[in-house]
């Protein structure tokens, strides 16, 4: 694009012609899928890790940017009507988990910016993920990269599980998942990040993405199916944050 003008190209593709299926988040995230999207990401993730503070990026926000942090008064002042809601979705954990996560959101938002970066998809869910017919060519098919920032990758994991996929299948799936991403990355030839250097940025992913079914709590769903989606991911979203022990990671 040029931005100085205000020319742009249009690229499109009939990706049901070119033989991808759409996904349903509200039906949830299938084991097989999320390793297939885990492995898929992490090629993506190693692509870019370590190479994007550079010139020809700089139009391309990180983490912790200004517009990324206009996230933060949004998870605080959400909050009540989000527990008004859809407080019947979380648990009693949930519900004190909220508050302190939103407490120190910037402070969250500058830890996901640390290096080592790569480019962050950061809405790497379900509903946004076509998956092929014939795996022979590219299995997976990822719209949506208007919320693409440069942070830390395990994000996107945690996103992708933790509001793409029922509770009990994460809690069964999610190491092996997240374990799948890792040795993908590795494979890929990215060294000087360990194992828990990946866990402890899924936990941070976990907490971060809270404020996506808060930021929704005064949102016309528009339909039924609108509304089970919010439902879907609070109750994932706050249940994956709480299970993993993502508050080991907060200010006591």
């Amino acid at each position: 694009m040029q931005v100085e003008s205000a020319r742009f190209a249009l690229l499109l593709e009939d990706l049901d012609a070119s033989g991808f299926v759409p996904a349903d988040q509200v039906a949830g995230l299938q084991p097989d899928q999320a390793h297939l999207a885990a492995a898929q990401l992490a090629r993506f993730h190693a692509e870019w890790w370590g190479a994007v503070d550079t010139e020809a990026l700089n139009w391309l926000p990180y983490s912790n940017s200004e517009v990324t942090k206009q996230a933060a008064p949004l998870m605080r002042n959400n909050w009540p009507l989000f527990v008004e809601r859809f407080g019947d979705c979380l648990t009693d954990d949930a519900l004190e988990l909220g508050p302190r996560v939103g407490a120190c959101y910037e402070d969250l938002l500058d830890r996901l910016a640390r290096t080592p970066r790569t480019i962050v998809h950061t809405d790497y869910r379900l509903d946004n993920l076509f998956f092929a017919d014939n795996a022979d060519d590219a299995p997976l098919a990822v719209v949506d990269w208007q919320l693409t920032t440069r942070g830390r990758g395990a994000y996107d994991i945690a996103y992708l599980l933790g509001q793409s996929m029922e509770p009990g299948a994460r809690a069964q799936h999610e190491r092996a998942v997240l374990e799948t991403w890792y040795e993908a990355l590795v494979a890929a030839g990215i060294s000087g990040y360990s194992r828990a250097d990946a866990l402890d940025d899924y936990r941070l992913g976990a907490l971060i993405n809270l404020v996506i079914p808060v930021s929704l709590a005064d949102m016309d769903a528009g339909n039924e199916r609108g509304l089970e989606l919010v439902r879907s991911i609070s109750q994932r979203a706050f249940r994956a944050a709480v299970e993993i022990e993502a508050d080991a990671l907060l200010p006591a």
